[in-house]
């Protein structure tokens, strides 16, 4: 099965979704959501193996410098993906593969790069914290 023939599977599940009572809204969220997953594989493997070159943690080594050097390079990366993609494109990988686009509600343009990492970091920063749920709910509002 090719690239095409995923993408008019997927977009024929929106229209069935719709047509069973579903709203416009409600189906794109479902594809947004599924864009999320494919950016989220995308970036945790990319970044987290491009953090890995950076940091190049000895073996065995544990200390929490290692680890909090790790984590702010991985989420530097991360958010250098996702925003610099969203302000460039308006675009992440996963949202072009199901022609998704972020916009302007004003005037359908490309979000600026101030707004798009704004837009990365409310989930991020929720998802650090130590509150259960809040910050998945958090990126299934604003992605």
């Amino acid at each position: 099965m090719n690239r095409k023939d995923i993408i008019a599977k997927i977009h024929a599940l929106r229209a069935k979704a719709v047509a069973a009572g579903c709203s416009e809204a409600e189906a794109l969220s479902a594809l947004a959501a599924i864009a999320r997953l494919m950016d989220v594989f995308i970036t945790f493997n990319v970044a987290g193996f491009l953090a890995f070159l950076i940091v190049r943690p000895a073996e065995g080594d544990s200390s929490l410098l290692t680890t909090l050097t790790f984590a702010g390079v991985f989420w530097v990366l991360a958010a250098g993906y996702e925003a610099g993609m969203v302000a460039w494109r308006g675009q992440t990988l996963g949202k072009m593969l199901l022609r998704l686009r972020i916009v302007r509600r004003t005037d359908v343009s490309r979000p600026s790069p101030g707004v798009a990492l704004v837009r990365y970091a409310v989930p991020t920063v929720w998802l650090l914290l130590p509150l259960p749920l809040v910050g998945q709910l958090m990126c299934i509002v604003v992605y």
